[in-house]
């Protein structure tokens, strides 16, 4: 029996996944700080515009045979790599083309139809 110390108290057996060590942030922001970057956010996002311009909705022009071919022949000999390229350069010309009013006027459709888009995407839950 002078084998067995029963006079020292056995050390606790410790879990390796405790940690006692105390995590000190080294920068700390004061709340009031937080609050006033959330508030300015906040104001940023309700003073912008919708994002209209973000919208984009695949839609099908309608042509007969003979316009169609007109535009093909514009991609052949590289005018444009795509019908929507021809398009977009056609039109983007004929807008430049035309006296500084018109261009206003139609800028300001341009613009109430991308809004409509917009609202009627965000109607859709999309």
């Amino acid at each position: 029996m002078g084998l067995i110390n029963h006079d020292k108290q056995e050390e606790k057996k410790k879990n390796p996944l405790e940690n006692n060590k105390q995590v000190k942030a080294e920068n700390l922001q004061s709340r009031d700080l937080i609050d006033e970057l959330e508030k300015k956010k906040r104001e940023r996002e309700r003073s912008t515009e919708p994002s209209y311009k973000e919208v984009t909705i695949p839609r099908n022009l309608r042509a007969d045979n003979h316009i169609a071919n007109k535009v093909q022949a514009l991609i052949n000999i590289g005018f444009a790599d795509d019908a929507k390229g021809v398009l977009e350069a056609l039109v983007t010309d004929k807008i430049e083309s035309l006296p500084v009013g018109d261009q206003e006027r139609i800028a300001n459709m341009t613009k109430m139809l991308e809004i409509k888009d917009y609202f009627s995407q965000q109607s859709k839950g999309v």
